[in-house]
C-alpha cells in the first residue's frame, strides 16, 4: 500500500459503512511521526483493544516490573535497559483492567517490586489512581518515579523538561 488512497480503499472495504468518519488523536505531537509508535493495518482491521500491553522483549525472570502509560514509554523502551527490568505500557485506567494486569504479571516469576513512571508531576497523571490498586492486588512495594508535586504541569523551559525528562528513564532503571 504505497498511496494513501489504496489504504482507504482497503479500510472502507473492512467497514461496516460506506462513508468515513475522521480520525481525532488526542496524544502529544511529539508521538505523531515518531518510528515507534504506529501499529499495523492488521491490528486496526482484524485485531482488538488491549488495555495492557506486555513487554514483547520482556524477562520472565525480572525481578522489577516497570509501569507507564503513554508518551514516557517511548522514552524507556529507547534506553538501554538492564536484562531484570520487564517495562508494561497500561492503555487503560479505568475501568481497572485487573485481570488483564494480573495475567501479565503472572507471566514474570522472579518480580520483586514495582514501579509507576510518569513524567506528569505526581499529582497528576495516573499515579494518584493508580497506587492505592496496584499495593491491594499484588502486594508489593511500588515506586513512584516522576515529577515531584507541582501547580503546573510544565516546568515552562524545553531544557529544564529535557533534563527532568533524562532524570526520571535514568531513575526507572537504576
Amino acid at each position: 500500500l504505497t498511496e494513501p488512497a489504496q489504504y482507504f480503499h482497503l479500510l472502507r472495504r473492512q467497514m461496516k459503512r460506506n462513508f468515513l468518519k475522521p480520525l481525532v488523536l488526542m496524544t502529544p505531537k511529539s508521538l505523531l511521526r515518531h518510528k515507534l509508535a504506529v501499529s499495523s493495518v492488521n491490528s486496526f482491521t482484524s485485531g482488538h483493544f488491549r488495555e495492557i500491553l506486555d513487554d514483547p522483549k520482556g524477562d520472565k525472570d525480572a525481578e522489577t516490573i516497570i509501569l507507564c502509560s503513554g508518551k514516557v514509554y517511548y522514552d524507556l523502551i529507547e534506553f538501554k535497559r538492564p536484562k531484570r527490568f520487564s517495562l508494561i505500557r497500561i492503555e487503560q485506567f479505568y475501568p481497572y483492567p485487573e485481570k488483564q494486569l494480573q495475567d501479565v504479571l503472572n507471566r514474570y516469576t522472579g518480580k520483586q517490586q514495582i514501579r509507576w513512571v510518569q513524567e506528569e508531576p505526581k499529582n497528576r497523571g495516573g499515579w494518584t489512581f493508580m497506587y492505592e490498586r496496584l499495593v491491594n492486588q499484588f502486594g508489593l512495594p511500588v515506586t513512584y518515579i516522576g515529577r515531584p508535586f507541582s501547580a503546573s504541569p510544565a516546568t515552562g523551559s524545553y531544557l529544564q523538561h529535557k533534563k527532568e525528562q533524562e532524570d526520571i528513564v535514568q531513575s526507572a532503571f537504576s
